[in-house]
């Protein structure tokens, strides 16, 4: 599964040099208005330095976490030892092979075994035991009560709440509390606005807009096949709040109401007088929300082959529906499909 990052790099992309060499702060009125920034961190020598610098010069992830073992070897307790952390985790985060990330990442923890550098590194090697298909140990690492404390942690709250939903839908329901608590840290996050430092805010509301509606969506299927609909139905508003363009979504929100609409025609069947007039009227309006739900869902499907399937069963159902509302005929059902279809992609 793959979740594009928003911010910016771990590391401060200036270097190290840059890091350490903080320009004094201007004397005079403003300065006394203004918070002293903190201290840099401080190196005891040259050699730290340059020890530090060979960590981010290094050709790669592995030559990069060696020299890091080399540095935390000399250096100890430098102060400028999260930062060659963060410089390292920058660098496994960016292999190209899921099984390399899990294997340094692992090497990262033994180099580095602070808490607050383990909360560094964990959200990518979550990750990266996802991609490796080591759920158990993905779900390990990404525990909620530690999660809290992981730097930059929305893809990985991202991936494993996908990633529940996704094997609950295959029938396995193991991580589904745990994937769905992870879930709703995302989106409090997300809705609080809650930007990672350093975290550019442009690319920050281009995330929350691409990833929020997928959150709830994915919520959304762990209710509705744990059985939770009110749940399943609200998460699904959410989503369609925010112009989800997600058709299973629809269609889910089509077949909570086809559902609600099924069970209120059985009470009417049985009921008599107004009881059954009020029966009545809230079956066709469970009806009518069906009908959108569905002709949304169609709209969205269209043009993409993973929904093809999707897309030519549910027709029959909502031509039934339709018909059913509109003296027997069809007429405008495609106009209203329509209205609802993606809008084409500009040319470049």
């Amino acid at each position: 599964m793959k979740v594009n990052t928003y911010g910016t790099a771990r590391a401060c992309a200036l270097g190290l040099c840059a890091l350490l060499c903080v320009a004094a702060p201007a004397a005079g009125r403003q300065q006394q208005q203004q918070p002293a920034p903190p201290p840099p961190p401080k190196v005891s020598s040259e050699a730290e330095l340059k020890a530090a610098q060979a960590v981010e010069k290094a050709a790669d992830a592995a030559a990069a976490l060696a020299a890091a073992g080399e540095f935390v070897k000399k250096y100890p307790k430098s102060e400028i030892r999260l930062e060659v952390a963060r410089l390292v985790a920058d660098k496994i985060a960016k292999a190209p092979d899921a099984a390399q990330r899990v294997t340094l990442s692992e090497g990262f923890l033994k180099t580095f075994n602070a808490p607050a550098e383990a909360n560094v590194i964990n959200p990518d090697l979550a990750i990266a035991y996802v991609n490796a298909k080591r759920l158990d140990d993905a779900f390990r690492v990404a525990d909620p009560a530690a999660a809290a404390n992981f730097e930059r942690p929305m893809d990985m709250l991202i991936t494993l709440t996908m990633t529940g939903a996704d094997e609950l839908q295959r029938g396995n329901a193991k991580y589904r509390d745990q994937s769905r608590q992870l879930g709703l840290k995302a989106a409090e996050m997300f809705e609080a606005d809650r930007m990672p430092a350093g975290t550019d805010a442009a690319r920050w509301a281009a995330h929350k807009a691409e990833w929020l509606p997928k959150i709830y969506h994915s919520l959304a299927v762990m209710s509705y096949v744990s059985g939770d609909k009110a749940d399943a139905r609200a998460m699904l508003e959410k989503a369609v709040a925010l112009n989800t363009t997600e058709a299973v979504s629809y269609y889910l929100l089509g077949r909570i109401a086809d559902e609600e609409y099924q069970e209120l025609a059985k009470q009417h069947r049985g009921a008599t007088g107004a009881a059954q007039d009020e029966l009545h009227k809230q079956a066709l309006a469970r009806m009518d929300k069906a009908i959108d739900a569905y002709a949304r869902a169609i709209a969205l499907a269209e043009g993409d082959a993973r929904y093809e399937q999707l897309r030519t069963g549910l027709r029959p159902t909502l031509e039934d529906f339709y018909k059913y509302r509109n003296n027997n005929s069809t007429e405008g059902l495609q106009a209203l499909i329509d209205k609802y279809k993606k809008p084409a992609a500009a040319k470049p």
